[in-house]
Parts: C-alpha cells; sequence; structure tokens
C-alpha cells in the first residue's frame, strides 16, 4: 500500500517537529509515502523549518501565491484543492492506494495511536474515508450527522449545539465503533484515493461560510465513517472539549 499525505501549512513552525515525528510512524504502516504541503504566508520561521524537513523526509512544498482572501475558509479551500489538483494530475501519483488529509497544529501533536491506524487499515472493507474521534478536541464544525447537517456556528446559541452534537456522537458510539456519517475531519482523515478524484472542497454555501469539508464529503455519494478509536493522544490545544462546557456555563449564569 502507498499513501500521499497531504496537509496545508500557515504559523505552525512551533508544531512541524512534533506532527512530522507522527508521520514517521505513519510511513511505517506503508511501503512508500509521499508528503505533499501547501504553504502560505507566515508571519514564524515555518517555511525555513519546512526545507530542514524536506531533508529528512519526502516532502513536496507548495508555495502559495494567491492574493488572501478575507474569509479564513477561502484560502483553507484553495489550498486543500491545490493540493487535490497536484495529487491527481501528477502522473507519478497514480500508483498511491490512499492519501490522509492532514492539519499541521496542535490537532495533530499529541502522540499518535500507530496501532489504531493499523487496525483500520486491515479493515478497509468498512470505510471510503475514515476520520478519528478524541473526546477531548472538538471539530463540530466539519461534522454532519443525522438532523446536524448545518453549521454549528450558524446557531443563535452555537456552544449549546455544539454540545448536543457531542452528546449525540458519544451516543451512537455507545452503540458502535465506527458509524456513517455525512461529514467529519476532526484534524486527520485517510481516504481511498481514487473515490474522491472528482470532489473538491467548498466553503461557501447559499451565502453562507460553512466548513470546506462537508461539501467535499457531502458530494462524494462515499461511505464516510468516523471511529469512536482515538488516533492521537489527549488533545491539550485551545480547541479542548472543556472550553465549550465553560462558554455553556457561562452562557446559563
Amino acid at each position: 500500500m502507498r499513501c500521499l499525505i497531504l496537509g496545508c501549512v500557515k504559523d505552525c513552525e512551533i508544531y512541524l517537529d512534533q506532527v512530522f515525528n507522527n508521520i514517521k510512524q505513519i510511513q511505517s504502516c506503508f511501503i512508500e509515502t509521499k508528503i505533499i504541503l501547501y504553504y502560505d504566508n507566515s508571519n514564524d520561521n515555518t517555511l525555513k523549518k519546512l526545507k530542514e524537513l524536506k531533508k529528512k523526509f519526502p516532502l513536496e512544498i507548495i508555495i502559495g501565491e494567491k492574493e488572501p482572501d478575507e474569509h479564513r475558509t477561502i484560502n483553507i479551500e484553495y489550498a486543500r484543492n491545490q493540493l487535490l489538483d497536484k495529487m491527481y494530475s501528477t502522473r507519478i501519483y497514480n500508483k498511491y492506494d490512499y492519501f490522509i488529509m492532514m492539519d499541521m497544529d496542535d490537532a495533530c501533536i499529541e502522540p499518535i495511536n500507530i496501532d489504531i491506524l493499523k487496525k483500520w487499515l486491515n479493515k478497509q472493507q468498512e470505510w471510503d474515508a475514515l476520520s478519528f474521534h478524541n473526546k477531548s478536541y472538538y471539530d463540530y464544525w466539519a461534522l454532519a450527522i443525522g438532523t446536524y447537517q448545518s453549521s454549528c456556528w450558524a446557531d443563535q446559541v452555537p456552544y449549546e449545539t455544539i454540545y448536543k452534537m457531542k452528546n449525540f456522537l458519544e451516543a451512537k458510539f455507545r452503540k458502535k465503533d465506527i458509524i456513517k456519517v455525512m461529514s467529519a475531519f476532526n484534524g486527520f482523515a485517510i481516504h481511498k484515493k481514487e473515490l474522491f478524484r472528482d470532489c473538491k472542497y467548498q466553503s461557501l454555501v447559499d451565502n453562507y461560510y460553512d466548513c470546506e469539508h462537508k461539501i467535499f464529503y457531502k458530494n462524494s455519494g462515499r461511505n464516510v465513517m468516523i471511529t469512536k478509536d482515538k488516533l492521537f493522544d489527549q488533545y491539550k490545544g485551545e480547541h479542548n472539549i472543556d472550553e465549550i462546557m465553560n462558554k455553556i456555563k457561562e452562557l446559563k449564569k
């Protein structure tokens, strides 16, 4: 099996060593890997760090030249689509079986539980795209499940909506260790490459800027799954679930 590892990079200098330590373990699961990163102009030494890592890893860096949009999701959507275009238009990448879309920030710096990835690679008949839950990390903006299809941030009380989504998801996991969703990401997802050839990331939907992952997965028509198995150790970054709980407590005061 061969796998491409894709990611967008901006202001990630302080995270890259830990992320690439995890990538090194991911490489052990495949006979061949290639890392393709889209770099956007940063306020730190991200590019310098990437050039250092390129000496140790099979890394291709795409330097972003597009003038940034005022909407962050448009910039991320563009970067992810550039990565897809590079992957699908380059002949030498035709032989690859999978691609991973992976965040290069604190979402993927905690030590990876590589046996979890190996487990689900051995059960690849159960998914076309697979992401991994982490109770302490929330990516409910990318999640579309059950009646929760629109952006949680469009609701009048978004933190309560996220709390309800969290409970809904974890109730599902009490019955099954893998569940079908319309969309999910959580900072890391693996895909069967050829099944997503015609898919694009898009964030502007009905005059509202939503998470770019939703259209990508919803339009794919594929078996998009999320497992309760924790790929990374407990998330300790700014998007910790404790932040949601604190927001809800403040709202109820």
